[in-house]
């Protein structure tokens, strides 16, 4: 017997940008090569609650006797060293509760057929289209929910491949195995998670378009500690997690497995750049008990 949930995300966005095709969280400020280069930016953010003591996703809940609050939501500092047959990048950021690391890791090029190169450390995990978008490109400040859930701290300890062909260019695969665990925990099992992406990016289609479209898929697993699973039900009429306690469930495996495509598609007029922008993401996780 298995216990199935499923979620799906679908966003759809457009917007006027002057912006090409945006840089991948992994990838250098720049590609000078032996230059050091160090880049930031601060975002300060205000919070006002309807009450004291409410729960809040964004920034923690709130304290009992409080219902505003100043935070520093994003204080980001990135190093990156670009040399002939590597690029090491480290980013820290720093706010109110601390600093943490988000990137450091090295990459190795290809030197012989300029085709591949091999990313090891902590960075973003190669999936979908918004997980992987630079921050300094994003057009809104927050990535959708679905991400803040399912990959709450976007990146990853493991190492990836990526492949792009000198012929084409327009051709980006990347494979990577990962602990699964994200930045905020110890490798806490056996297996590991795989995560892929396929992008094709074609610009200046006649001129005046530019053309964007992949495939992602994640194969993943999360070793159940506990002999208590929570399934998708109702509590009192309301729709919500009912938990579940069984001596098996202790030591099973849940999986998770996401599947997306995305779509971009860019009309340079005399105005600027319309972007019409999708992503379709639909995610199985489930327990065999």
């Amino acid at each position: 017997m298995f216990r199935i949930y499923k979620s799906t995300l679908v966003t759809l966005f457009v917007l006027l940008s002057l912006s090409a095709f945006p840089q991948s969280n992994n990838d250098p400020s720049d590609y000078n090569p032996h230059d050091l280069k160090i880049t930031g930016y601060y975002q300060f953010q205000y919070q006002k609650a309807a009450r004291p003591g409410i729960s809040s996703f964004a920034g923690s809940d709130f304290s009992e006797e409080n219902d505003s609050r100043f935070l520093i939501r994003r204080g980001r500092f990135k190093f990156d060293r670009v040399d002939k047959y590597t690029n090491i990048v480290f980013q820290i950021d720093a706010t109110q509760d601390g600093v943490q690391l988000r990137d450091a890791f090295i990459q190795l090029k290809d030197p012989f057929f300029k085709t591949f190169t091999l990313t090891a450390g902590q960075f973003t995990k190669p999936f979908g289209y918004i997980l992987s978008y630079s921050s300094s490109d994003r057009e809104f400040t927050e990535r959708p929910r679905f991400y803040q859930t399912t990959m709450p701290s976007e990146r990853d300890l493991g190492a990836m491949l990526g492949v792009r062909l000198p012929k084409y260019k327009f051709v980006n695969y990347e494979v990577g195995v990962f602990n699964g665990s994200g930045t905020n925990a110890r490798d806490y099992d056996n297996r590991k998670d795989i995560s892929t992406s396929l992008k094709f990016n074609f610009d200046s289609l006649g001129n005046v378009l530019d053309l964007g479209f992949g495939a992602s898929y994640y194969h993943g697993h999360v070793r159940q500690n506990t002999n208590t699973v929570f399934n998708n039900g109702l509590t009192a009429g309301t729709r919500g997690f009912v938990p579940e306690t069984d001596a098996s469930f202790e030591g099973q495996y849940a999986k998770r497995r996401y599947k997306g495509v995305n779509l971009q598609l860019a009309y340079h007029g005399n105005l600027g750049t319309t972007w019409i922008k999708s992503e379709y993401i639909i995610s199985t996780r489930n327990c065999a008990i």
